[in-house]
């Protein structure tokens, strides 16, 4: 440890850290970046006892005069979720070193994927997400709000729906469709839930230049894709119309029912389509 300045004064033990230990450690401790309501949140969510995920990971860091430096986030967690917790607490370093934290990224459940070596990680971790908050009730292709899944929640998520993995890894039709990668593959899952065969046809039909003319579901949806893409960034459709299209043109294949045209009007009220 000869590189670590103020290594010869370091001590590192595991310290549990209730709610009252947490309000006396913030009194004293070192003014730190803005806090982040939102990563609180997330952290105060993975030390309740119903999802119980919190572990022994970054240390807290104390100077020489016992002021945390770095640390606030779990510590807001501890005192938000009202759950005590053991961390590693590592005091005694010198103040010039206060200035060099922070410079690790945080892990996404992207890059878990890939460390678990799943493969088009970062396309899986969307389509957990959006199927995610589907089974919740809400609209897969929105984001924020107060829907959480932390980054364990996910891969058991996975574990739980493996059929994700066929939708995204082997399904055809994916690689070269005209709608945005994750959406197609979530759309793919669900359309399998009811018709795997079918739900393949969909979507090589997709990709596919013929048709069985303009009132094909699948070559309208094509088209109002194709025209997305050409249209300025500014006048593109939004993901959750392009996600309800493609499932009212699904729907109108599973019905065998041929349209005039293709439209979700979601600004007049129209709601988001029940899938077939």
């Amino acid at each position: 440890m000869g590189n670590v300045r103020g290594s010869d004064y370091l001590d590192a033990r595991v310290i549990e850290i209730n709610p009252q230990l947490a309000q006396d450690i913030l009194k004293k401790a070192h003014k730190q970046r803005p806090v982040s309501q939102g990563h609180v949140a997330d952290l105060a969510n993975s030390m309740s006892p119903e999802v119980g995920e919190w572990c022994i990971a970054q240390p807290l860091l104390f100077d020489r005069e016992d002021k945390m430096f770095d640390g606030q986030h779990p510590i807001l967690g501890v005192i938000r979720s009202g759950q005590p917790q053991k961390f590693l607490v590592i005091k005694g370093f010198d103040a010039s070193v206060i200035h060099a934290v922070d410079r690790v990224r945080v892990r996404s459940l992207a890059d878990y994927l890939y460390m678990l070596g799943e493969t088009n990680h970062h396309t899986k971790a969307k389509v957990i997400r959006m199927e995610a908050r589907y089974d919740a009730g809400l609209m897969p292709t929105s984001t924020g709000g107060a829907f959480k899944l932390t980054t364990m929640q996910g891969i058991a998520f996975l574990e739980s729906h493996p059929d994700i993995r066929i939708s995204v890894d082997s399904a055809p039709g994916m690689v070269n469709t005209y709608l945005p990668r994750a959406m197609s593959c979530w759309c793919h899952y669900q359309f399998a839930k009811r018709d795997r065969t079918a739900a393949d046809d969909f979507f090589v039909g997709l990709t596919m230049q013929d048709s069985a003319g303009p009132t094909d579901p699948v070559y309208l949806l094509r088209q109002r894709m194709i025209s997305n893409r050409r249209a300025k960034s500014g006048g593109r459709m939004p993901q959750k119309e392009q996600c309800a299209l493609t499932i009212k043109a699904w729907n109108a294949v599973r019905q065998n029912k041929p349209m005039a045209q293709l439209k979700w009007q979601w600004v007049n009220g129209e709601r988001f389509p029940e899938i077939l």
